[in-house]
């Protein structure tokens, strides 16, 4: 027996560590900004918002090989579209809202307070597109039955 026989496809393991990792990041980011010392709490989104864009990446990946592998019905396609487009914009926002914030660290270490604003309505912005990413997820799953499978007698 395989350790992921009780999984369908790997995308159902990785996709929910990404959405705790950038939902803390965006936290983190709020945080900051009601703190007159803004460094410890940025570095704290930082590192968070990193580690959820690669994660963001591997769950997308998955989520294309999962879409290869994983039963869908005729109804379904066009919300495993839905998914899909809005999961690509997410990646390349996530992607370059974490390249301009590493860029902002490494030229000018901790941020002034409108830039640690400006930040946090970045992540939080990022949630939103987010957010429509897990709805259209949850459909898949929670409307259209994709990737469920009843529990074999082994």
């Amino acid at each position: 027996m395989h350790f992921l026989d009780w999984a369908p496809n790997l995308h159902a393991v990785v996709v929910h560590l990404p959405i705790g990792l950038l939902a803390t990041a965006a936290g983190a980011d709020l945080l900051a900004i009601l703190r007159r010392e803004t460094g410890t709490a940025y570095v704290l989104s930082t590192c968070l918002q990193v580690a959820g864009t690669i994660m963001l990446v591997a769950a997308y990946l998955t989520g294309r090989k999962a879409a290869a592998d994983v039963y869908t019905s005729g109804l379904a396609q066009a919300v495993v579209t839905l998914h899909w487009n809005q999961a690509w914009w997410c990646v390349w926002y996530f992607g370059l809202a974490t390249a301009s914030r590493i860029t902002v660290w490494v030229t000018l270490g901790q941020p002034r307070r409108q830039l640690a604003i400006l930040l946090a309505l970045v992540s939080l912005g990022g949630l939103w597109l987010l957010t429509d990413v897990g709805k259209y997820g949850a459909q898949l799953v929670y409307t259209h039955g994709t990737g469920v499978t009843a529990p074999s007698s082994r």
